[in-house]
């Protein structure tokens, strides 16, 4: 019965509702939390990114500038050359002998006076006798080369006068000829003419010319007709014959012999000018006679003279460098052999070659500075060649001199110096830096920035160093002109003008535009 009851229970407990569970979300609460997530997400980036943007300034391009400042410029034109001597003698021996004493090597400074060669005169007089005939014909050969030479040259340059002129008389004896024959040809055709109209005259007469006819005698019928007279016609003309004109056919004459006379004496002045060509000396006909020249000097002296030059010995005319020994000591020498050469160092150019881009920068006169093994000279221009020659790389160039004012026993020469050679200067004038200038098809302008935008001005300019250039007209002092010019520049374009110098300036903290274009003038080509 128990276990009945507990089975069964009682009525309330059967009865009693179990105790309320706690409700899930939804799925729709979920996604809606998710969409309120990524909003808050966007607007969070619109906040750190667009917002911003909204309120700040547009952004244009950056451009260098620098202002046109007013100073002075000065062109100038830095190039290298060769140091050269301007006078260089060669010294030969006045006596045969031998060299007892060479004080002298390539390279070796001498001094005015200086004794160099010392010659031992043993056994001179007799070698002298040997040389004696042979200088007496070197001598011979010299003066029949060089009036051969001189005759040649005067022949030359008349036998080109005389052709010149020849060629122009031959030249017109030639039209007159042409004219004489134009006019002989007229009076032919005139003739010819004439004989056309007496052809055709005679022709027409011939065609007008009436038959005869036979009239019958009506007293007698049988009779033989007696031929009816006919008109008497006039006589008819002669036949023209042409004759040529007399004065033109001797004119004619005259001339052609005229011609044939000034053809002659061509072809003897054409002759003339081939031998006088043939007998001019070359140039190394010429070298050769400038040594016999030396040895021809010598070669009159008698043996106590010689043994007089032998003793005196060799000295140096003038200070300078040693550049070349030909004797040795203790060797012999013949009177009139090459010895030595000495350059001067107190006579000395600085050699260059200048292109054909630097002529309009250099002048006779102008100032120079030329440095040399770390020394500095001042010089001046004194020769501008007028032919150009090619240099090693093919290119044509003009060579010129500039002379040392104060050379010192520091010249080295034959080796390569430094100079800078000043040209034109302009004083107080506007100027731009060289990179602010561009070349167009419609000339030369210059970008600048004006309000913000910018503007092209055309310009003329004058000169020029490697950073300033000046610029006459186009450019006021202070205008703010663009140092860093590209393809996509255009006018109006807004830019934002960034000041190369503004940092410059305020290192220095001091200072005029005018100092500083001198500055820039001071730079050197």
């Amino acid at each position: 019965m128990k276990k009945q009851n507990r089975a069964e229970g009682t009525p309330a407990q059967m009865t009693a509702p179990a105790a309320p569970m706690a409700p899930k979300p939804r799925k729709k609460h979920k996604h809606l939390v998710r969409i309120l997530i990524a909003l808050g997400v966007v607007l969070a980036l619109l906040v750190l990114f667009v917002v911003p943007k909204l309120f700040q300034k547009p952004v244009y391009p950056s451009v260098n500038v620098a202002a046109a400042i007013k100073g002075n410029v000065q062109t100038s034109l830095d190039t290298s050359g060769i140091v050269k001597s301007e006078e260089v003698k060669t010294y030969f021996s006045p006596v045969n002998a031998t060299i007892q004493e060479l004080n002298v090597r390539e390279g070796d400074p001498v001094s005015e006076g200086d004794k160099l060669v010392v010659f031992d005169l043993t056994d001179l007089e007799d070698k002298n006798k040997e040389a004696e005939l042979q200088q007496a014909a070197s001598q011979y050969g010299y003066q029949d080369s060089v009036q051969k030479s001189r005759e040649g040259s005067a022949d030359l340059n008349d036998a080109k006068a005389n052709l010149d002129t020849l060629d122009q008389q031959i030249r017109e004896k030639k039209d007159e000829i042409t004219r004489i024959q134009d006019a002989m040809n007229a009076d032919a055709i005139e003739f010819q003419q004439e004989l056309e109209d007496w052809k055709n005259e005679q022709q027409q007469a011939a065609q007008s010319t009436p038959v005869p006819t036979a009239t019958p005698d009506p007293a007698d019928p049988n009779a033989t007709p007696v031929p009816t007279p006919v008109p008497t016609q006039s006589p008819a003309s002669e036949m023209p014959t042409y004759t040529a004109d007399a004065k033109l056919q001797a004119r004619l004459e005259s001339a052609n012999s005229e011609l044939a006379e000034l053809q002659a004496k061509k072809s003897e002045y054409e002759a003339k000018k081939s031998s006088a060509e043939a007998s001019i000396l070359t140039g190394n006909a010429a070298s050769q006679l400038k040594a016999n020249n030396e040895l021809t000097k010598l070669s009159g002296l008698s043996v106590e003279e010689l043994l007089e030059k032998g003793r005196e010995g060799i000295s140096a005319d003038f200070s300078g460098v040693v550049t070349k020994v030909s004797a040795q000591q203790g060797g012999p020498t013949t009177q009139g052999g090459e010895l030595f050469t000495i350059s001067s160092n107190k006579d000395v150019v600085l050699e260059i070659n200048v292109s054909k881009y630097d002529l309009e920068k250099i002048a006779v006169g102008q100032k120079a500075v030329i440095t040399m093994v770390g020394k500095e000279y001042t010089g001046e221009v004194t020769r501008i060649n007028r032919m150009a020659s090619v240099n090693e790389k093919g290119t044509p160039v003009v060579a010129a001199e500039v002379k040392f004012d104060n050379p010192d026993e520091d010249i080295y020469l034959g080796v390569e110096a430094k100079v800078s050679i000043q040209g034109d200067h302009a004083e107080n004038v506007v100027l731009v830096p060289s990179e602010a200038i561009n070349t167009g098809t419609d000339g030369t302008f210059c970008y600048v920035v004006v309000d913000g935008k910018i503007a092209k001005r055309m310009v003329t300019t004058g000169i020029s160093s490697d950073e300033y250039i000046e610029v006459k007209e186009g450019i006021n002092e202070g205008d703010q002109v663009i140092t860093s010019v590209t393809v996509n520049m255009q006018e109006g374009m807004q830019v934002n003008p960034v000041d190369e110098n503004a940092g410059m300036a305020g290192a220095a903290g001091a200072g005029t535009d005018a100092a500083q274009a001198d500055a820039a003038g001071a730079v050197q080509e």
